[in-house]
């Protein structure tokens, strides 16, 4: 009999995982016959699964104050990372690039939006595509770095198809600053919202999701 696993890889790399065990026609003889193909993976949803993780997405953040905080002799300020990301990429637009860029909806919070607009990334240059591949990467690295490796193949693969779009100024300071990140698979959103417990200033509202991989796939 022949038999083959079937193996998914990104690239030449072939991920620990058989997901399919197909019987083909029967030999002449009584052999058996084991073969292992690597196959290049369909997209993100099969590099993520087959890292063993099911899904890391919807990843929600939040944080107040945004300004810095000091305890022990250490700062911190949770966030600034990922503003600081999404306020480099809107500075690297030229200003035809921003008005395309840039929404007519105030946005309150990090709702969904109606489907992909502002300016697609495989109109803009290397330089500032990889602007865009650093602000995920701000959400991306926070997991293991095997998880991450492959979700940034995809994500990378995937940034000519990715669209920016924002709402106010680039600097995502301000009250309702709106930036998403819209793409295949990725969607990145930060808000500046208005803070309850420190008036006259704001804080950050931002979420992490994948269009096939979010709650598992479910």
């Amino acid at each position: 009999m022949h038999y083959s696993f079937i193996w998914w890889g990104v690239g030449l790399l072939v991920l620990p995982a058989l997901l399919a065990w197909q019987r083909q026609t029967p030999a002449l003889t009584n052999s058996t016959i084991v073969q292992a193909k690597p196959v290049v993976a369909a997209g993100c949803a099969s590099a993520q699964g087959l890292a063993r993780v099911v899904g890391v997405t919807p990843d929600f953040r939040g944080a107040e104050p945004m300004t810095p905080v000091t305890d022990h002799g250490q700062a911190h300020q949770p966030l600034e990372q990922e503003r600081a990301a999404f306020a480099a990429l809107l500075d690297s637009l030229s200003a035809a690039e921003q008005a395309k860029a840039r929404l007519t909806t105030t946005f309150r919070n990090v709702l969904l939006g109606p489907g992909q607009d502002g300016v697609r990334l495989g109109e803009l240059s290397a330089a500032q595509q990889q602007l865009a591949l650093q602000a995920s990467k701000r959400y991306v690295g926070d997991l293991d770095a095997a998880t991450a490796a492959l979700i940034l193949v995809c994500y990378t693969a995937e940034l000519p198809a990715t669209y920016v779009a924002f709402v106010s100024s680039g600097t995502l300071s301000k009250d309702n600053h709106y930036i998403r990140l819209d793409g295949p698979s990725s969607w990145l959103k930060y808000s500046s919202q208005p803070s309850r417990d420190f008036p006259g200033t704001v804080h950050p509202h931002s979420v992490w999701r994948n269009r096939t991989t979010d709650y598992g796939g479910q």
